[in-house]
């Protein structure tokens, strides 16, 4: 059985050697998380809404959803296994954010 010599070990000797102290970390002013009080469904809800309605309110993102939906599967058929398909997505998102649909009366 061969013996090992210094020269035929691998790796390098680490030695570590104790740093500065580490002050504590300070205690934060803001109140801790509590994901189990019953406003914070409310609160996401009051947001995602809020955000729905500057975004042009559902019309607008149904549009805006399809349009993406059709030229990400418009882009996936045109050229399969690319990578383009999900920037088109966004792309698409956007650009049905941004052109406006023509509202209904009836609608």
């Amino acid at each position: 059985m061969p013996t090992l010599h210094e020269s035929d070990v691998m790796g390098e000797k680490v030695y570590v050697t104790s740093g500065p102290p580490i002050d504590p970390p300070k205690q934060s002013t803001r109140e801790p998380l509590n994901y189990a009080a019953s406003d914070i469904p409310s609160q996401f809800r009051q947001r995602f809404f809020g955000a729905v309605k500057w975004l042009g309110g559902w019309p607008q993102v149904a549009f805006a959803f399809a349009l993406a939906v059709v030229l990400a599967l418009l882009c996936d058929a045109l050229k399969p296994h690319s990578d383009t398909p999900p920037l088109m997505f966004v792309a698409a998102f956007i650009l049905g954010i941004v052109l406006r649909v023509p509202l209904r009366k009836d609608f």
